[in-house]
């Protein structure tokens, strides 16, 4: 009995510390995931904090706003686009840390004219962007074409190259964490922002299973991890739901958040007329969202060159737990 007893004042000394994560709002140590997590959250700001560049900010000035992305989730939540994410821009097949897409070809500038409407297709190496192949716009490699390219000078090649690398269909949008600028003369590279990969959120982060995979492996995981910790989090504060419910939420960066300590909301996206039930659980889950650390989401940019700040996640709650979906993978 004594054991027991030993171990029930345990459990409730673990309790309180729990509970004491969301005690003070706006605090950053008592925001999580500070109880019991240091280790993870250190080595995901380790990663995050190498990939920040002013360069980058540069070129991605706008942002999709909240009302677009609400938006973008009405008109294509039950769409799978069957184009490539490639589609309409320059790519580089292979290379360092994996497949991109090229937003400004340099083809356009190319003194040969066929080629100033064709598609290009570079390899990234050591020493830079080197081009492999011109495609029209049928998708047909045009080795003539080619062929001709490569004997004019390569002056027309100079300048800034932004790429995203393994880019993705996002509710109408092509995104990616990881945004890269090279720049380069005629003949070689001559600066470049860290080739890193990024990870999308503090969850995927964790919730990948790979160590060399692209950084959309861990989004599925990532919202497994998202619902454990909030399952964790709820057992000291009681919501209990004997019926499953099911919503769907879009999170997203506060507008009034500093360049530094970026935080986050949710707004209920479906079901239009939410029960009781449903209004309580999505207040347990936005107080969970508004108590995370700083910087938990990365910035998604986009193929129009603009910030996407947000995530949609389809939420399901019963008496065993939580779920989040990212609608990425759905």
């Amino acid at each position: 009995m004594k054991d027991y007893r030993k171990q029930l004042g345990w459990a409730f000394v673990f309790a309180l510390s729990c509970m004491n994560v969301f005690a003070q709002d706006g605090i950053n140590e008592n925001r999580l995931p500070k109880a019991h997590f240091e280790k993870q959250w250190n080595r995901y700001e380790k990663v995050i904090s190498s990939g920040r560049n002013s360069f980058i900010s540069y070129h991605f000035r706008d942002t999709v706003s909240i009302d677009e992305m609400v938006e973008a989730f009405r008109a294509n939540k039950d769409k799978r686009s069957s184009s490539s994410p490639y589609a309409g821009h320059d790519s580089i097949v292979h290379g360092i840390f994996g497949p991109y897409v090229m937003l400004n070809s340099p083809l356009k500038n190319c003194p040969v004219k066929e080629a100033q409407t064709m598609r290009g297709v570079w390899v990234l190496g050591p020493s830079g962007i080197t081009l492999q192949g011109v495609q029209d716009p049928q998708g047909t490699m045009r080795p003539e074409i080619m062929e001709k390219v490569e004997k004019k000078p390569k002056d027309w090649r100079k300048g800034d190259y932004m790429l995203l690398r393994n880019p993705m269909h996002y509710m109408g949008y092509v995104v990616s964490p990881c945004a890269v600028v090279q720049t380069r003369d005629e003949n070689r590279l001559v600066g470049s922002t860290p080739t890193i990969q990024r990870p999308a959120d503090f969850f995927s982060f964790q919730g990948s299973c790979s160590l060399d995979g692209e950084w959309d492996s861990g989004i599925k995981g990532g919202g497994e991890v998202f619902g454990k910790y909030l399952t964790f989090y709820e057992a000291y504060n009681p919501c209990r739901y004997s019926t499953e419910k099911v919503f769907s939420v879009l999170l997203y960066q506060k507008p009034e958040s500093s360049s530094t300590e970026k935080e986050y909301t949710l707004k209920l996206l479906e079901p239009e007329n939410p029960d009781e039930k449903t209004e309580k659980a999505f207040k347990v889950l936005k107080n969970f969202v508004e108590h995370l650390q700083y910087n938990a989401f990365n910035p998604l940019y986009t193929t129009d060159y603009r910030l996407f700040l947000g995530r949609y996640y389809r939420v399901t709650v019963n008496k065993c737990g939580w779920l989040l979906e990212d609608y990425m993978k759905l």
